[in-house]
């Protein structure tokens, strides 16, 4: 609903899952995987404090066509060391910067 876009609800609800999953689950390592051109979602899940470590090629079945997801994480342990993380790409950074940065690697 596009009333509710923009209130900071994602943010806050991917921080509790976050919080949830590392203090009551006691997981080392949170991940997602976010389609590339979903842009909102990639913003919502680094300001949480989760990080872009890769690409998966054509793996999220959509319409017939595989599209590419970023790999995003965050350790217990970083999170712990450095509590505010900073994205190593700008939110709008294109497929061709995430192959030039390295991260699908």
């Amino acid at each position: 609903m596009p009333e509710q876009w923009n209130q900071g609800y994602g943010t806050e609800t991917a921080r509790a899952l976050i919080k949830f999953g590392f203090e009551k689950l006691s997981l080392h390592k949170i991940e997602a995987g976010v389609a590339t051109e979903n842009i909102r979602s990639i913003n919502v899940l680094e300001k949480a404090g989760m990080i872009r470590e890769g690409l998966r090629r054509k793996i999220l079945p959509i319409r017939g066509n595989g599209k590419t997801i970023i790999i995003m994480r965050l350790w217990k342990m970083i999170r712990e060391m450095f509590p505010l993380v900073i994205p190593v790409l700008p939110v709008n950074a294109t497929i061709q910067q995430l192959h030039a940065s390295n991260i699908e690697k």
